[in-house]
């Protein structure tokens, strides 16, 4: 095969891996096949400011057997109340003691506090969490480390 002959077939490559994705994407990404993944929590919320959230917590702790994933998530959630944005907002010593007890695996009810306590301090300087992402984002990092500087 010629260079140029391989510079075609690099470039046709991006869009073929693009449609494979989309039409993967587009086949799987409905609400009844979620389950049992720790994200299907996002879909009780309507809100996107608690949806976010939930999202990152999921996120955060999606890792042992399903079972417990969800019972931990479950019980987290049910702490936090109707709104965990507004958990969020909030938190202090009340919210603090409402998180005690609580163990996911290897994650105590205090490392969820110093996250959420993180989350506070985010929420009261931006919109958002994806704000907060954003206004640090720089396309020319290799990761999304330095985001976090703009904490300081």
């Amino acid at each position: 095969m010629t260079s140029s002959n391989q510079q075609c077939v690099m470039n046709k490559q991006p869009v073929i891996i693009k449609d494979v994705l989309e039409r993967l994407y587009n086949k799987y990404n409905h609400h009844n096949l979620i389950k049992p993944d720790p994200l299907q929590f996002v879909y009780h919320y309507t809100k996107p400011s608690d949806m976010e959230i939930i999202a990152f917590l999921s996120a955060g702790l999606a890792y042992g057997r399903v079972e417990q994933i969800q019972k931990s998530l479950n019980n987290l959630f049910e702490r936090m109340g109707k709104s965990p944005y507004a958990f969020v907002r909030g938190f202090g010593k009340s919210e603090q003691k409402r998180l005690k007890g609580f163990k996911h695996r290897f994650t105590s009810d205090q490392d969820i506090s110093d996250l959420l306590m993180l989350f506070k301090k985010i929420l009261s300087r931006y919109n958002n969490i994806e704000d907060f992402f954003i206004n640090g984002y720089n396309p020319d990092d290799i990761n999304i480390i330095p985001v976090t500087s703009v904490m300081d």
